[in-house]
């Protein structure tokens, strides 16, 4: 039988739901609005909830004025480079641990995966001093080199590869086909099998790629 919930109890869900939402919406609005006020009007106290006239031009000179747009677009296409980078080194790298058979293949993916646990910011000043050493300073390859492999997505693609049964590539090889005809299968066998997880660390790397990209300006 269903358990049913007492009207105090759904009002009181709904209370605490509604007072949530209003808590985590509200900076936002308050952003917004103050984006529109004169500096008089944003720093009174007390403060005012609307503009007495919207300055609609704020957001104009913002966009124009101040290079907000150029900055977005540089950093959509470094993140976008460097996100088609981790995709094929990921996959490729991600194929190698899963399917080939090497000598200390299982403690070299451990030790790979160790890196996980290396913040990313505390390798910010080695690899700026790296890029100086190699006059990379100021260009898209010293910004996008040193990014252009993550160990999670190595991680996550090496779980889907794992998931393909071997048949389907020992057919392959019956059939004559090389290395890289099995990896071109198996690759595209796995897009539907992990949609979901390949949605995660696209939006995963784009944040942290487009956090890199605002937070190490000065190396591209």
């Amino acid at each position: 039988m269903k358990h049913q919930r007492s009207p105090l109890a759904s009002v009181t869900i709904h209370t605490a739901l509604i007072l949530g939402a209003v808590v985590m919406v509200f900076p936002l609005l308050w952003m917004l609005v103050t984006s529109i006020k004169t500096i008089t009007e944003a720093t009174i106290i007390p403060p005012t909830l609307w503009p007495d006239v919207p300055q609609w031009q704020n957001w104009m000179d913002v966009l124009i004025g101040d290079g907000v747009l150029q900055t977005f677009f540089h950093t959509l296409l470094i993140a976008l480079l460097a996100l088609a980078l981790q995709l094929l080194t990921s996959s490729t790298g991600a194929y190698a641990f899963a399917r080939l058979t090497f000598p200390g293949r299982d403690r070299i993916f451990l030790m790979f995966m160790a890196s996980l646990m290396v913040p990313t910011f505390v390798t910010l000043i080695p690899t700026y001093l790296i890029a100086q050493k190699l006059s990379l300073l100021d260009s898209y390859t010293g910004i996008l080199l040193p990014y252009f492999f993550t160990p999670f997505g190595v991680f996550l693609l090496r779980q889907s590869f794992m998931q393909i049964p071997r048949e389907l590539e020992e057919s392959i090889v019956m059939d004559g086909g090389s290395y890289f005809t099995r990896f071109c299968i198996a690759d595209a066998a796995i897009v539907p099998v992990s949609a979901a997880g390949a949605g995660g660390v696209f939006l995963y790397g784009s944040l942290e790629r487009s956090a890199l990209a605002h937070d190490c300006g000065g190396f591209a």
